[in-house]
This record gives C-alpha cells, sequence and structure tokens, in this order.
C-alpha cells in the first residue's frame, strides 16, 4: 500500500484558491494591446466561465478572479468584457460597468 493510499495519512484536500487557479491556462489568444487571454479550463455556463465551489457559493469565474487580484465589484456596478471572449479569468481583460 502506498503512503497516499493508507489511512494513517490524511487526505489533503487543495485550498479553494488552487483549485480555481488549477483551471486557469495563460496561454489563449494574444489580443492587440491587451495581452494575452487567459483560457479557463473548468464548466461552462452561456459561453462564461463557471466555477463551482462550496462556502460563498458558485461564481462566475471572471468574477472570481477580479475579486481575488483586483478587490470587490462596487455595489451597483457590473464587469464588462473588453477581449472579446467571456471565458477569459483575466482581470484587466474586464472594466467595471454600471450595473
Amino acid at each position: 500500500m502506498t503512503p497516499a493510499a493508507s489511512a494513517d495519512y490524511p487526505r489533503i484536500r487543495p485550498t479553494l484558491m488552487e483549485r480555481f487557479w488549477g483551471r486557469v491556462r495563460r496561454d489563449g489568444r494574444e489580443r492587440a494591446g491587451i495581452g494575452r487571454c487567459w483560457r479557463w479550463t473548468g464548466k461552462m455556463q452561456d459561453g462564461y466561465g463557471y466555477f463551482p465551489h462550496r462556502g460563498e457559493g458558485s461564481r462566475m469565474a471572471h468574477r472570481f478572479a477580479y475579486e481575488a487580484l483586483v478587490g470587490p465589484v462596487p455595489k451597483g456596478r457590473k464587469l464588462v468584457n473588453v477581449c472579446g471572449d467571456k471565458a477569459c479569468p483575466r482581470p484587466d481583460h474586464w472594466s467595471l460597468g454600471d450595473g
């Protein structure tokens, strides 16, 4: 029996951030003036990356990345895609728009 399969060792679960960033690839299409898109490799919903998780509830991948790296989206505002790829979770490919 290998140590990973032994009952003597606790199962180590990845953190929420490890699970999220494990689904992001930074090798997407190059966009003129704004750089390369990041590819979301997880679940999709209506063309958007979708990150289901327990605790705070499921989120759209671009919003999760924006809030993790930039900060919360102010109340009454929304994120507007500027790169043309709704599944791109790169925060600087989203701007704040009016709600």
